[in-house]
C-alpha cells in the first residue's frame, strides 16, 4: 500500500486518462455523460471540497515551510480586482511564486478569489472537524515549471496548486484586504464588465505568519476579517439571470462540475481563456491523432476543449497536408485567425441570450463537501494545540439573531491538486 499527498483533483485530468476514447460537448458523447466515458476521473471520488478531521490526519515530517516570492512584490506588479459574477477575483499582474510545502516544482500565483456564506455560520468550502468559517480564500497557482499559462497546467496531473485560507470574523479591520474591499466598489456589479486595478501586496499578507505550523496545511495562527468588511462581500452581485435561449436544455450534474472546476480556477466568465482551454484540448486529441469532433458553443461556462503544449500564441500549429505525408507550419497569422474566429463566436452568442430583470446578492458560493473516499490527509506537525475561542460577536443574519462564538484559532491552507488516496 502506498501513501501519496491528499490534494484535490481537477476534472479535466479525465480527459487525458483515455487516448482511445471519443468525446465531444454535445450529444450522447457530451458532459453529461462524461462520467460514463472517464469514470476514474469523473466519479466524484477525487473531488474536492473535504471535511477535515484533525484527529484522523497523518503526521507527515518531510512538509516544511512554503517559500514565497517576489516578497515584497517587484516594483510595477499589480492586482486587478474583478467580479466574474461567480466570485471576486484578483488576477496578479507580475511575477509571484510559491514553492516547498509538498509542492514538487515552483507554481507561479495566477489568481485568488473568495467563497462567502450570507451568515457567518457557513461560506467556506472545506470544513474544519465539520465546522465551516464565513470566508475562505483560496490562492490559484499553476507549475511555470513545465507550463506556459494556467489553461496549459490545468489539464495535467499536478499542474495546479490553490492554496485556502480560512477567515474567521475579527474585531478590527484586515489591513490586507482593505484596498481589495475598497476596489470592490468599483466592481459590484459583474453586468457593467468593470475591474479595477490596485497596487500589489505580499501575498504572505494573506496567510497566516507561521507557514510551518500546520496541518497539511490548517495553520494554527489565523486570518481575520472584521464584520464590516464581511458584509462588502454580501453586498456583490450575481450575473444576471437568464430566462434561457434558444434550445436550451436544463443544466445537468456533470455539466455543473464542469462549471465549477471552471469557477474554482478563475476561468467562469473569461471566455477567450475558456477558448484558450478549448483550442488546446483540440490540439492535444490531434497530436495523437485521435479524431476530435469541434463541439458547437453554446453556454461559454460549459463548453471547452483541453491543452497541451506551446502557448498558442506563439506556438507554431502543426498541419497534415492533403497527401499525409507533408506537413506545414502556421504561425502568428494562423492564431490570429482562430482569436478572429472566437470573437465572432462570442458575439454570435451574446445576441442569443434573454436577461431577466431579477438581480441576486453572491452569496453563498462554496460546494458542498466530497467524501475522502480512502485519500489520506497529513498534517506537518505532530501534536495538537486549539486555543480557546476568543470572540463572541453578533450576527443578526444568524438563525434566531442568536450569539455565536467565533473560533480563532484555526486557518486552513490546502494544497489542491495531488491526488492523495490509498492504492
Amino acid at each position: 500500500m502506498e501513501h501519496h499527498i491528499f490534494s484535490l483533483s481537477v476534472i479535466f485530468t479525465f480527459l487525458l486518462q483515455n487516448d482511445a476514447a471519443k468525446w465531444t460537448y454535445d450529444g450522447d458523447l457530451g458532459p453529461k455523460h462524461w462520467h460514463k466515458l472517464f469514470p476514474d476521473g469523473c466519479s466524484g471520488k477525487q473531488q474536492s471540497p473535504i471535511d477535515i478531521t484533525t484527529r484522523s490526519s497523518e503526521h507527515d515530517p518531510k512538509l516544511k515551510d512554503f517559500a514565497i516570492w517576489h516578497d515584497p512584490p517587484k516594483p510595477g506588479s499589480l492586482f486587478k480586482v474583478k467580479n466574474n459574477g461567480h466570485s471576486i477575483t484578483i488576477e496578479t499582474l507580475g511575477p509571484f511564486h510559491v514553492t516547498n510545502g509538498g509542492l514538487p516544482a515552483v507554481y507561479s500565483t495566477a489568481q485568488f478569489h473568495f467563497h462567502w456564506g450570507h451568515a457567518n455560520h457557513q461560506g467556506s468550502e472545506h470544513l474544519i472537524d465539520s465546522r465551516a468559517s464565513p470566508l475562505e480564500l483560496h490562492v490559484v497557482n499553476y507549475d511555470s515549471d513545465n507550463y506556459q499559462s494556467l489553461p496549459m497546467a490545468m489539464v495535467k496531473p499536478q499542474g495546479l496548486a490553490v492554496l485556502g485560507v480560512m477567515y474567521e470574523i475579527g474585531e478590527e479591520d484586515n489591513a490586507a484586504l482593505e484596498p481589495i474591499i475598497q476596489a470592490m466598489k468599483h466592481v459590484e456589479d459583474p453586468e457593467d464588465g468593470h475591474d479595477h486595478e490596485i497596487p500589489a501586496q505580499r501575498i504572505r499578507n494573506f496567510l497566516p505568519e507561521d507557514t510551518s505550523n500546520v496541518i497539511w496545511t490548517v495553520f494554527h495562527d489565523p486570518m481575520y476579517i472584521s464584520l464590516r468588511q464581511m458584509m462588502a462581500f454580501r453586498k456583490i452581485l450575481q450575473n444576471k439571470r437568464h430566462k434561457g435561449k434558444k434550445h436550451h436544455k436544463r443544466e445537468t450534474k456533470d455539466e455543473k462540475l464542469v462549471e465549477e472546476v471552471l469557477e474554482e480556477s478563475g476561468m467562469a466568465g473569461d471566455k477567450l481563456q475558456q477558448m484558450e482551454l478549448e483550442m488546446t484540448l483540440e490540439e492535444d486529441k490531434a497530436k495523437d491523432n485521435v479524431p476530435t469532433e469541434t463541439p458547437i458553443l453554446g453556454e461559454p461556462p460549459k463548453k471547452f476543449y483541453l491543452h497541451h503544449g506551446e502557448n498558442p500564441r506563439t506556438d507554431k500549429m502543426q498541419n497534415v497536408s492533403q497527401s499525409g505525408q507533408e506537413q506545414s507550419y502556421h504561425t502568428e497569422s494562423e492564431s490570429e485567425k482562430r482569436l478572429e474566429k472566437i470573437v465572432v463566436k462570442l458575439e454570435h452568442e451574446n445576441e442569443q441570450l434573454i436577461e431577466e430583470i431579477e438581480r441576486l446578492k453572491l452569496v453563498d458560493n462554496f460546494r458542498p463537501v466530497q467524501p475522502l473516499n480512502g485519500r489520506k490527509i497529513y498534517r506537518s506537525f505532530d501534536s495538537f494545540v486549539r486555543k480557546p475561542a476568543s470572540q463572541e460577536i453578533k450576527d443578526s443574519t444568524e438563525p434566531c439573531n442568536s450569539s455565536i462564538k467565533i473560533l480563532s484559532s484555526w486557518t486552513v491552507l490546502l494544497v489542491t491538486i495531488f491526488l492523495s488516496f490509498l492504492r
